[in-house]
């Protein structure tokens, strides 16, 4: 992929690849929606800073992700962004994130979440079934 030229991680892009960790060029501005769905393998991921949006489904089922900071770029993670990584126990969420989509961290253990206002009040729908 010429890098000058990548800005978005495509739909499906890395759908079900056995890959174990991603370094997210620095020109991505988005994560696609499904863009690691179903990466069971993948442990690991660096965000640069460039990236402002999470799409729908970007990390869904990916059961290996343990832990994942997120750079204070993020200013939206769609809808079921994170669901069903089981084994995320760690995530940072950034100050300027302004909206969370639903179901966004569904069937995780999670230690650590670092709270903002736009999700006070909705914890219980965007955490359910989350043992925090």
């Amino acid at each position: 992929m010429n890098q000058k030229k990548l800005r978005i991680l495509i739909m499906e892009h890395f759908l079900i690849a056995n890959i174990t960790s991603v370094l997210i060029p620095t020109t991505v501005t988005s994560i696609g929606e499904v863009a690691f769905q179903n990466c069971g393998s993948l442990t690991s991921v660096i965000i640069p800073d460039s990236v402002t949006r999470i799409g729908i489904d970007a990390f869904r089922d990916c059961g290996s992700l343990t832990s994942i900071t997120l750079p204070n770029s993020i200013t939206c993670i769609s809808t079921s962004a994170f669901f069903d990584c089981s084994s995320l126990t760690s995530i940072t969420l950034p100050d300027c994130l302004k909206s969370i989509g639903d179901y966004v961290f569904i069937i995780a253990t999670i230690s650590l979440v670092k709270s903002f206002g736009v999700i006070k009040n909705k914890t219980i729908k965007r955490l359910r079934r989350c043992t925090i």
